[in-house]
């Protein structure tokens, strides 16, 4: 038997977190993970205060290349509702063409982009950057909630982790128990940067999540 769930980040405080139902008490059944749907692991996740231009600090949405970087950058403006620069990427080759105002990059972002902090107004700089060399995310990860699963120990703790996959690679096929009665529990999906940390991945208002769950 397979359960379907769906979810939209309205429905679950923009975060991809689903409730599987079951249609009858489980005990101790097997399951396995065999499809999802979920929002693409972002490169460079958001952060505020990116990019100062004309006495704004401005902030930077999660991004999901260094095209969709540029195209953000590009996208920012001063106080007078003007373009701040124009970046584009191609061949591992990153562009700024800064416009009639000076623009600081913050620390981190200008060592992403191998750029300066102050590009001056006028400037057109370019620099060599690997996309991947430079992506934050590494991995999906999924861990039960609600219920108690049979699963293995990490750091010397019991882990609810039913599930890590990387896009390229697929869901691993390794199926779960759970340890007692249950009528529905919920997949909770984070991501594994490659720092280790681990952050819940964002769910759009209206975008969705689908979990494909078999039951035996």
């Amino acid at each position: 038997m397979i359960v379907r769930t769906e979810i939209t980040g309205n429905d679950s405080d923009n975060l991809c977190r689903a409730v599987v139902v079951l249609p009858t008490v489980s005990y101790k059944n097997t399951f396995e993970l065999i499809r999802t749907k979920l929002p693409r692991l972002p490169f460079r996740f958001g952060r505020t205060a990116q990019v100062m231009v004309d006495g704004l600090a401005l902030a930077l949405p999660d991004t999901y290349s260094l095209v969709h970087l540029a195209a953000a950058l590009s996208a920012l403006k001063n106080s007078t509702g003007d373009d701040a620069m124009s970046c584009y990427y191609a061949n591992n080759e990153f562009e700024v063409c800064v416009e009639e105002d000076d623009v600081t990059l913050h620390d981190d972002l200008a060592a992403v982009l191998n750029l300066p902090v102050l590009l001056e107004a006028g400037d057109c700089l370019s620099s060599a950057v690997d996309e991947e060399h430079v992506r934050e995310s590494d991995y999906y990860r999924i861990v039960v909630e609600g219920v108690d699963v049979e699963g293995y120990y990490e750091t010397q703790a019991l882990t609810q982790t039913v599930e890590e996959y990387r896009p390229s690679d697929g869901l691993s096929g390794v199926a779960f128990k759970t340890v007692d009665h249950a009528i529905s529990f919920r997949l909770f999906t984070q991501v594994v940067k490659k720092d280790a940390t681990v952050v819940d991945l964002a769910l759009g208002d209206a975008e969705t999540a689908c979990y494909w769950v078999k039951v035996t």
